[in-house]
C-alpha cells in the first residue's frame, strides 16, 4: 500500500488493518484505496484559507506555542483567549515566568482549572533557564524531558515552532483519521495512538509541517466536531472520507466507556469576620493530591449536621454570631464529583486555629487563586446577598448597633465569686461561710452600653486609650490582666501554704512578657515566654536586670522564648532610657511548683486581674487548716499581693463594694492605699459595709482570727 499505510497487525480487522487507508464512493461504486498522503495539500489549502484568527497563531514563537497549547488542554479555544492574552501580558518570556510568584501565576489561571498545569510551566521554564539558558531546546527528546509536556505537547512545538516533522494526536486528530478510515478501534488504546503518531509524520510535507498539525486540529474542532453532527458538506476531506460516504460519521469515534466518576460529599464553610474589612477565612490545601497547595475554604468530609458544625466551630474557639441555611453545589473533576453543601457563618473572633488565612473580599477577588469548586461556592454566596440586599442591610444596621465597638469600655458594679468552689484539694477543711473576690464587670463600647452608661446610676464610660497605653489595643490589656491573674494566682499559693507551714516546692520560674514599650526595637511579643537570652537562662528578674546592664546600648541580644506552645527566636535592640539601659519589656515571673497537699485552682476564660490575689491566698489558708477563720460570715474582699505577702493597691474599688454591698457581704478587706477611697464611696452610697484596711496576708489573717 506505499507509505500511507500501516503495518499488518492481526489484532486489527480489515478497516483497522487500512488504519490510514480509505474508502472513496463514487455514485455508489467502492474506488480504489488511496494512500493518506493525498490528504495533505487539500487540507494546507483548508487551513490557509479557513484557519481561525488566534492570538497564538501569530507569533510561533516556542514559548507562545507552548503556553497555549497547555492552556488549551481540556479547556475550549474560546475561554482560553483572554487568559493567553493576560498571561502573554504579564508574562512575555520564559525568564519572566520562571521568576514568577506562586501566588500571582494561580492567580492569573484561575478558572481555567488543571492548577497542576500552572505549577508545570513555572518548573519547565525553570529548568529551560537553568540547563538551556533561557533557550526553549529544539531537540523533540529535550522537549519531552520538560515538567508537564507529553508527547501531543512536544509534538505540537515541534512542528509548529521549529517545522518539524513531528505530529500532535489529540482528540481533534483522533476523530478525523477514525472518521476517514471508518476505525472501530479504542482512541483510548495507547497503541492505537502512538501507530496513528507514526504513520502521520510518515506523510509530513517537506514546507508548511506546522500549518499541517494545526490543519488537522482545526478540521476536528470547527468541521469533524464531536457531539453532534459533523459539518461534512463543508470539509476539504469529504471526497477520502469512509464514514462521510456510508453515513456512519456519528459512530466515530470509538471509546471504552470510562468508569463512573468517585462521588465525594463535603460541608464548607465560608466563615466571615464581623470585623469592618468583612474578612473571610481560607486555607492552603494538602502539597499531594487533588487541587495541591491550593487555597480554599474550611471544609471537612461528609455531610455535617448544623449541631456537628456548631461544634467545630467551638473547638476551634470561633465566636458563632449567626449561621445561615444550608446550600448545595456539585463540581465536577475527570474522576471526581464534589457533592457540596456549604454553610455561611458569621463569626465575632478570629478564633485560634492557625491554619485558617483571614483575607478581604477584594484580596479574594484580585490575589488569592480559588479554585473553580470552591470559587462557584462564594459566588452562589455572593450573588444570595445581592438579591437579598435588603434583608442583609437590615442585618448589618443590627449589628452595627449591637456588636460595632467604639472606643470605649463601661465599667458597672461587678459581684462577687465564692473562691471556696474553685479551691480543688484533697483532704481540705470545710468552712462553715466563704471567701468572696469582688470584680468589675467591664464591657466593650458596643452603642447601647455607651448610650445606657449616661442614664444608670454607676455605669461609667471610659476612654480605651486612657486605659491601654498608645501602642496597645483593649485586647492587650485583656491579655496582660490574664497573665496577672495567673501570676496572682501564683503568689497567693506560695504565701498561703507559708502562712499555713506547708511544703512548696518551687521546680521553675519563667519570665513571662506583660508589655512591650513603644520605643522597643524587638520582635517580641506580648505573652512570650522567655526561656533564654543570649543563651542565658535567669532565675529571677533581678538576675535578668544585673545581665542586661553588662551589654552596651545598641547591641543586640538574641531571645529564645515559647509563644503559643512553639519555640521562637527573637531578637531586641538594647537602648537607653532615663541613664539606665532598656530592651523595652516589662515581665513577670511564672512559677511551677509542687505542692502538698496537691492543690488546683479553677478560673474561668473571662477572668482576668491580680486583685483576686488576697482572697484567693485566704481561701487556700483556710482549706489548709482545721481552723475556720470565715466563722460563718460571707467575707469579700480585694487586693493583690506580692511575693512577701504584701496587699498592694488596686483599682475600681467603688465597683467592688457596690457589688459587695448587693451581694450581702459581712465583711469587705481593703488594700490599705485603697482605703480612704473605699470609706468615701461607703459614704456617698450609704452602705453597710464592714470595711477593714489590710497591708499583708499575715494581717488579714489575725484580723479575721479576732
Amino acid at each position: 500500500m506505499g507509505t500511507g499505510c500501516l503495518v499488518q497487525s492481526d489484532a486489527y480487522s480489515r478497516i483497522e488493518n487500512m488504519l490510514i487507508c480509505g474508502w472513496r464512493k463514487d455514485r455508489g461504486k467502492v474506488m480504489q484505496c488511496y494512500q493518506l498522503e493525498e490528504i495533505v495539500r487539500p487540507l494546507l489549502e483548508w487551513y490557509r484559507n479557513n484557519s481561525r484568527s488566534l492570538p497564538w497563531r501569530k507569533n510561533r514563537e516556542p514559548y507562545r506555542v507552548w503556553v497555549s497549547e497547555i492552556m488549551l488542554q481540556q479547556t475550549r479555544v474560546e475561554t482560553v483567549i483572554p487568559y493567553y492574552e493576560r498571561f502573554m501580558k504579564r508574562f512575555p518570556d520564559i525568564a519572566s515566568l520562571a521568576a514568577c510568584d506562586d501566588e500571582e501565576l494561580f492567580k492569573m489561571w484561575e478558572g481555567l482549572g488543571y492548577y497542576s498545569r500552572a505549577a508545570n510551566l513555572k518548573k519547565a521554564a525553570q529548568v529551560i533557564c537553568t540547563q538551556y539558558n533561557g533557550q526553549f531546546p529544539e531537540d523533540f527528546r529535550e522537549i519531552l524531558g520538560l515538567p508537564g509536556i507529553g508527547a501531543y505537547t512536544a509534538g505540537a512545538v515541534s512542528s509548529i515552532a521549529f517545522e518539524q516533522a513531528r505530529a500532535a494526536v489529540d482528540g481533534n486528530v483522533l476523530r478525523v483519521i477514525t472518521r476517514l478510515t471508518e476505525s472501530s478501534q479504542d482512541i483510548g488504546d495507547i497503541k492505537f495512538r502512538s501507530q496513528v503518531t507514526k504513520q502521520l509524520e510518515q506523510i509530513y510535507p517537506l514546507q508548511g509541517r506546522g500549518d499541517f498539525t494545526q490543519g488537522l486540529m482545526e478540521l476536528g474542532a470547527v468541521v469533524c466536531v464531536p457531539n453532534g453532527e459533523p459539518r461534512c458538506e463543508t470539509c476539504p476531506l469529504g471526497f477520502f472520507c469512509g464514514a462521510y460516504h456510508s453515513g456512519t460519521q456519528l459512530q466515530y469515534p470509538v471509546k471504552k466507556k470510562k468508569a463512573a466518576r468517585r462521588i465525594e460529599q463535603k460541608t464548607v464553610l465560608i466563615l466571615r469576620l464581623q470585623d469592618i474589612e468583612c474578612r473571610i477565612a481560607i486555607r492552603k490545601r494538602d502539597d499531594s493530591g487533588i487541587l495541591a497547595g491550593m487555597w480554599e475554604f474550611p471544609n471537612m468530609e461528609g455531610i455535617l449536621t448544623r449541631q456537628e458544625i456548631l461544634q467545630w466551630l467551638s473547638d476551634k474557639h470561633l465566636d458563632v454570631k449567626s449561621i445561615g441555611c444550608k446550600q448545595q453545589i456539585k463540581h465536577i473533576f475527570t474522576h471526581i464529583e464534589w457533592h457540596m453543601a456549604y454553610w455561611v457563618v458569621d463569626c465575632g473572633t478570629a478564633g485560634e486555629d492557625s491554619s485558617l488565612t483571614w483575607v478581604t473580599a477584594r484580596q479574594l477577588e484580585h490575589e488569592i487563586a480559588l479554585p473553580t469548586a470552591f470559587k462557584k461556592i462564594y459566588e452562589k454566596s455572593c450573588q444570595f446577598i445581592k438579591e437579598n440586599y435588603k434583608f442583609f442591610l437590615s442585618l448589618i444596621a443590627i449589628f452595627i448597633f449591637f456588636f460595632y465597638e467604639l472606643p470605649f469600655v463601661v465599667y458597672k458594679p461587678g459581684g462577687t465569686i465564692d473562691l471556696n468552689s474553685r479551691i480543688e484539694m484533697e483532704g481540705k477543711y470545710e468552712s462553715s461561710g466563704s471567701f468572696n473576690m469582688a470584680y468589675v464587670s467591664m464591657m466593650r463600647g458596643n452603642i447601647p452600653f455607651v448610650l445606657l452608661s449616661y442614664f444608670i446610676p454607676n455605669w461609667d464610660l471610659e476612654k480605651t486609650s486612657n486605659i491601654t497605653a498608645s501602642n496597645e489595643s483593649i485586647d492587650d490589656s485583656i491579655k496582660r490582666d490574664r497573665i496577672y491573674l495567673e501570676n496572682g494566682l501564683d503568689y497567693a499559693t506560695l504565701n498561703a501554704y507559708k502562712e499555713a507551714g506547708k511544703e512548696v516546692k518551687i521546680t521553675n520560674v519563667h519570665q513571662i512578657i506583660t508589655y512591650i514599650a513603644e520605643e522597643a526595637i524587638t520582635d517580641l511579643e506580648l505573652g512570650d515566654k522567655i526561656l533564654s537570652i543570649n543563651n542565658h537562662k535567669f532565675n529571677t528578674l533581678s538576675e535578668l536586670q544585673l545581665y542586661i546592664n553588662t551589654l552596651k546600648k545598641e547591641e543586640t541580644v538574641d531571645f529564645k522564648v515559647l509563644r503559643e506552645g512553639k519555640e521562637k527566636e527573637c531578637t531586641a535592640k538594647i537602648f537607653e532610657l532615663d541613664n539606665s539601659l532598656k530592651v523595652g519589656i516589662s515581665i513577670v515571673e511564672k512559677y511551677e511548683y509542687k505542692t502538698e497537699p496537691e492543690l488546683e485552682i479553677k478560673t474561668k476564660p473571662s477572668e482576668s486581674g491580680s486583685s483576686g490575689g488576697l482572697m484567693t491566698a485566704l481561701a487556700i489558708y483556710n482549706a489548709l487548716t482545721e481552723e475556720d477563720l470565715t466563722k460563718g460570715r460571707k467575707i469579700v474582699g480585694t487586693g493583690a499581693i506580692d511575693k512577701e505577702g504584701k496587699i498592694l493597691e488596686i483599682g475600681g474599688i467603688k465597683y467592688k463594694l457596690l457589688g459587695a454591698e448587693k451581694a450581702k457581704a459581712d465583711i469587705f478587706l481593703c488594700p490599705k492605699e485603697n482605703y480612704e477611697e473605699a470609706l468615701r464611696v461607703k459614704e456617698e452610697n450609704k452602705l453597710n459595709l464592714n470595711i477593714i484596711k489590710v497591708e499583708t496576708l499575715k494581717e488579714a489573717i489575725e484580723e479575721l482570727q479576732k
